[in-house]
């Protein structure tokens, strides 16, 4: 059981390698030409445990919604994303992270999908949740043009995970804080969003996952985004996310109050 619990952290550390040693193979690809390295920071505050995310990182996304015709804006394909930053709780600090191979969603009216693959995320309050596949499909609507647009989209999500909780969750509960659970994780995700110019977006969004086999976790995320690009390589957001986790007949919940940037320095 213990190497069992080692495996996260090893696909994790194994990831990492994978994704640097090909950083520059890939980036000699006209296929990566496409796919523009960004630098990402972001930080994250939830008031309900007065902690506070930072987290800086780079990123390699292909932003399909400029290159293929009637696609939304917001539609894209990323494969390459490492995050790393600290958590402080108090006068702690705790190491955070994020390490993704690809992660895409699509959306081009009457349908939108999702796909992800090695998704090992522990940049947020959970100790960390890794979809290692995970796959989506559903309807959209997408209507209007360049100077306004509105699309919607309900998917529903199915994905092999690991999860644990860990103490900021779970606080005082070392038996299921310390417990990995691996699961099929299952649920629904939906988002609305109105673009103005291809410059302002606004978005709301809801999300429900719930995780089956050797688990009684729920989780739920609803909020609302708002992004705006002033210039060609510049992105900044600010966001707001109302979580919630379940276990058993033990529930938390979260306000938390995000901000951020994506700096694209090829696009200038």
């Amino acid at each position: 059981m213990s190497f069992l619990k080692r495996i996260p952290r090893i696909a994790f550390a194994g990831l990492l390698l994978i994704l640097v040693a090909s950083k520059d193979v890939r980036g000699q690809s006209q296929f990566m030409d496409l796919a523009p390295l960004s630098e990402v920071g972001h930080a994250r505050y939830a008031d309900d445990l007065e902690t506070t995310l930072i987290l800086v990182g780079i990123e390699r996304s292909m932003p399909i919604g400029s290159l293929l015709p009637q696609v939304t804006p917001d539609s894209y394909l990323t494969f390459l994303r490492l995050l790393v930053g600290i958590r402080l709780e108090g006068t702690d600090a705790v190491f955070r992270g994020r390490a993704t191979a690809v992660d895409f969603t699509v959306q081009k009216m009457p349908w939108a999908a999702s796909f992800s693959f090695l998704d090992f995320d522990a940049s947020g309050y959970r100790s960390f949740s890794s979809d290692w596949i995970s796959l989506g499909i559903g309807p959209g609507f997408d209507v209007g043009d360049r100077e306004l647009r509105i699309s919607g989209r309900v998917i529903g999500v199915g994905a092999f995970n690991s999860t644990r909780l860990g103490s900021t969750v779970l606080r005082g509960d070392t038996l299921d804080e310390d417990k990995t659970r691996h699961s099929l994780s299952y649920g629904a995700r939906g988002q609305a969003s109105l673009v103005i110019q291809e410059i302002v977006q606004f978005s709301a969004r809801y999300e429900l996952i719930k995780y089956s086999i050797d688990s009684e976790i729920e989780y739920s995320n609803r909020g609302g985004l708002l992004r705006i690009s002033p210039m060609p390589g510049i992105q900044l957001f600010g966001s707001y996310e109302r979580i919630r986790y379940q276990l058993g007949g033990k529930e938390k919940k979260l306000n938390v109050f995000g901000f951020g940037l994506t700096v694209t320095p090829s696009s200038f």
